[in-house]
């Protein structure tokens, strides 16, 4: 895009003189679904204008610095922490101009893809998608970094692997969007600190049977409450982020070691091989013994 030096003109970029563009351009690394696209870009300083017809996340790996112009608003300069993220509806006109060189992650959803997950994320309250300049949480940016590793290094890209990562990301902006749109009752909210605390609990322990009950009487709450404020603050239930979490271990597994898929199993806290083998299966698309083909590992006699 073109390159000028930067002038002002009632607020707007005048000096941003490309047409803005309908699609994100593709990358050697990126996946396509059922109404979403992830592509991951590399490190580069660059101009965009963008127009499209379907939502955009778009999400530095790296804090950077930009000048912005999102449609009707003022030119302005725009800091992105790394793992934040742009979040613009369709039709939003948006120009942009990196000032330093960021690898980013741009995600197109369509209006239905995002409806669905929106309805599912706040069932009784109905959710007005808005643009929003900096969505800062721990849980997308989590995801976001899962995203990268999977794009690069997995040599099997499952579509339906990112279908559950996009979920996973608009279940916390739909948390976000139905948080500033209602006030949140006592009985749905946690304090930051505990979250952070049960979460880190889940990775330490998660070979071990975990149970909803126990999680709940660490953060001396009610199970009822705990799992509404562990929802609204993950978007994820707790048993829903639990078996994610066992999933990801599982493949980094299949992937790194030699164990057998029973030794897998035990050691991510599946009840079984088959019900590793189910979950794993309902969330990328295929068995643990074709992930593990896929890296070109031998499968061990009792596998």
């Amino acid at each position: 895009m073109a390159r000028q030096d930067s002038k002002k003109a009632n607020g707007k970029p005048q000096d941003f003189s490309s047409d803005p563009v309908a699609a994100v351009p593709d990358s050697l690394d990126m996946v396509s679904g059922e109404g979403f696209r992830f592509i991951l870009h590399p490190a580069e300083t660059l101009d965009f204008a963008y127009k499209l017809p379907d939502y955009l996340i778009f999400s530095p790996f790296q804090p950077t610095q930009a000048e912005l112009w999102i449609e009707p608003g003022p030119l302005r300069r725009q800091r992105w922490t790394a793992g934040s993220a742009m979040f613009l509806p369709p039709k939003t006109l948006i120009r942009c101009r990196l000032y330093q060189p960021a690898e980013f992650l741009c995600i197109t959803i369509s209006a239905e893809r995002i409806e669905r997950q929106f309805q599912q994320s706040s069932p009784d309250h109905p959710i007005t998608p808005r643009p929003i300049e900096e969505f800062i949480e721990p849980g997308f940016r989590a995801l976001q970094i899962e995203a990268r590793r999977a794009l690069i290094s997995d040599p099997v890209i499952e579509p339906l692997y990112f279908q559950q990562l996009l979920a996973g990301m608009l279940a916390r902006i739909g948390c976000y969007f139905a948080g500033k749109d209602i006030v949140m009752s006592s009985r749905e909210t946690m304090h930051p600190v505990i979250v952070r605390r049960i979460i880190e609990d889940i990775d330490k322990e998660l070979e071990q049977k975990l149970s909803v009950s126990e999680l709940a009487e660490r953060a001396q709450l009610s199970r009822s409450h705990f799992s509404r404020a562990f929802q609204a603050a993950t978007g994820e239930s707790p048993q829903q982020y639990i078996l994610s979490k066992r999933v990801g271990r599982a493949r980094d597994l299949l992937a790194e070691t030699e164990h057998s898929m029973n030794e897998v199993a035990a050691l991510t806290g599946f009840s079984s091989q088959g019900h590793m083998a189910t979950a794993f299966k309902k969330r990328l698309g295929l068995t643990p013994t074709e992930y593990r083909a896929a890296f070109g590992k031998p499968c061990r006699d009792d596998e």
